[in-house]
């Protein structure tokens, strides 16, 4: 069966389906900003995470 489950619910009981096409996978991702530090003094740097910026619904 196609589609998700939520707290037990099956997106379907609602009425609700999602099936994206293979080329929109991804499509939906949010921007992010990645942190990290790259010293002067020797090659290289450290990763430190990213981070999501706030989606914002319409």
């Amino acid at each position: 069966m196609d589609g998700f489950s939520f707290n037990g619910t099956h997106c379907s009981t609602l009425g609700c389906w999602y099936r994206p096409d293979p080329k929109d996978r991804g499509s939906e991702m949010e921007d992010y900003e990645i942190s990290d530090i790259e010293p002067d003094h020797r090659d290289g740097g450290y990763y430190i995470g990213v981070r999501v910026k706030p989606r914002i619904f319409e």
